[in-house]
């Protein structure tokens, strides 16, 4: 039989550990759950980077760089704009980002487009949006590719 003072003390000694055990893991839990909001806060995804380009003569700002595009945008309307209106055929479909699949009106191929004063010829995918909001020009990898740009 176990001395019952005994029994006392090591009751009151489990029950001790068992709130320090778990005043501690919640305060290890809450610290956690502090560490990963503050890495998703860091992580957050600030949209894509804009730049400033120069087709013709024109300036078309706020172009958005995007490193998961396998081609270079252009949509219809600012194309028509431009006065460019020969354009290639181009008979593959494009994936969009939302899954759908579109086959563009065709292609501009060797555009010069000037960013922050330097040169490249650019060929673009033209596409007829559904509404008239999002961006004009969309940059892809392959001026990424051409301009030997890295990411950081």
């Amino acid at each position: 039989m176990v001395n019952p003072s005994l029994l006392k003390d090591l009751t009151a000694w489990s029950r001790e550990r068992r709130s320090s055990r778990t005043s501690r893991g919640l305060h290890l839990r809450r610290s956690q759950a502090d560490k990963e909001v503050k890495a998703l806060h860091v992580m957050m995804d600030k949209g894509a980077q804009e730049i400033k380009i120069e087709i013709r003569g024109c300036i078309l700002r706020k172009i958005p760089l995007d490193t998961c595009s396998g081609v270079n945008i252009m949509m219809a309307r600012t194309a028509t704009r431009l006065g460019l209106i020969n354009l290639h055929p181009y008979k593959k479909f494009l994936r969009m980002a939302d899954q759908s699949q579109k086959l563009p009106l065709g292609e501009l191929k060797n555009i010069e487009t000037s960013m922050d004063g330097v040169a490249f010829n650019l060929d673009y995918v033209v596409l007829q949006p559904e509404d008239e909001q999002g961006y004009e020009v969309l940059i892809g990898r392959p001026w990424f590719y051409s301009a030997g740009v890295t990411e950081d």
